[in-house]
């Protein structure tokens, strides 16, 4: 299949977008291949080959591609190949001279610490476009959070990231609170779904809350927060003037205190969407999917 995918896509009519070659099981040669066919392509901005074991070699040919003048990809989706840590250190060097990747995800690769800290250094560049990143279930720790915190209070491209199922701790929410209170963070979109975040955390989340000026999606959906966590983050929501529009998360005791506060919030803050997750949860989980449409 895919050397004649390659033929199509090397071909001056093709103007194909979107390319889906999720389990595909290429050969390090077919990668190569393919790797040639997309610098040569100039239609393609989304690709999505989650679910394949790159290897080193495939890893390294999809990288030379990327970083090539000619690579009009917008869109990647590397979901589940078996990435690691090492990887990082050549996608961050992607990531400074890419010219028009703004969405990338890594979900279900064991990046962990290390590869974040490789990715916020390419991050950092104020050349970088980068605006999503996918770090779902990527075995990142507090450590990795407080990399990412560094690079959302400096000046930074990125506006959308998911950290979910990744055990970041007390210490991983605090950090990347904090961030969110500076004035130059500009986040707009945070996933912490199963993060493991316990209730006297939503302190640090009120408090982010209260001066944040830019996010408009927060995800605390499968957390522990207990009814004194969402009865400190809904009293913090009856105030009028957020920026918020989205708000997921548990609720296990939906007593008459907390009825009571989500109809202030309701009354100050209309614009405020609040899913307490009464439908299947893994059902809404950000999915490389969504960044690639």
């Amino acid at each position: 299949m895919l050397p004649a995918l390659c033929e199509v896509l090397t071909h001056p009519d093709c103007n194909l977008r979107y390319l889906g070659l999720v389990s595909c099981s290429a050969t390090t040669q077919q990668w190569a291949d393919l790797s040639l066919a997309l610098e040569a392509n100039q239609s393609l901005i989304c690709v999505n080959i989650s679910d394949n074991e790159l290897l080193d070699e495939g890893a390294k040919l999809l990288y030379t591609t990327l970083r090539h003048p000619k690579c009009f990809l917008q869109r990647l989706s590397l979901e589940n190949c078996h990435l690691t840590e090492a990887n990082c250190k050549d996608l961050a060097a992607v990531l400074v001279v890419s010219r028009e990747l703004t969405h990338l995800c890594l979900a279900k690769n064991s990046l962990k610490d290390t590869g974040v800290k490789f990715l916020c250094e390419g991050l950092s560049y104020p050349e970088c476009k980068l605006q999503a990143l996918v770090l779902w279930n990527c075995d990142i720790t507090s450590d990795g959070c407080c990399s990412l915190a560094k690079l959302l209070q400096e000046k930074s491209s990125l506006s959308c990231l998911d950290l979910g199922l990744n055990h970041i701790g007390v210490t991983g929410v605090k950090v990347l609170c904090e961030a969110l209170s500076k004035p130059l963070c500009n986040l707009r979109c945070l996933w912490l779904w199963g993060c493991s975040i316990p209730p006297f955390s939503c302190e640090d989340l009120c408090s982010a809350l209260s001066c944040n000026q830019s996010l408009i999606t927060l995800d605390l959906g499968q957390n522990p927060l207990g009814s004194s966590g969402v009865k400190m983050l809904f009293k913090t929501l009856t105030r009028p003037n957020g920026t918020l529009q989205t708000l997921r998360l548990k609720i296990d005791d939906f007593n008459d205190e907390l009825h009571k506060l989500l109809e202030e919030i309701e009354e100050n803050n209309p614009q405020l969407i609040i899913d307490t997750e009464k439908h299947d949860p893994w059902k809404k989980r950000p999915s490389s999917h969504d960044f690639m449409i």
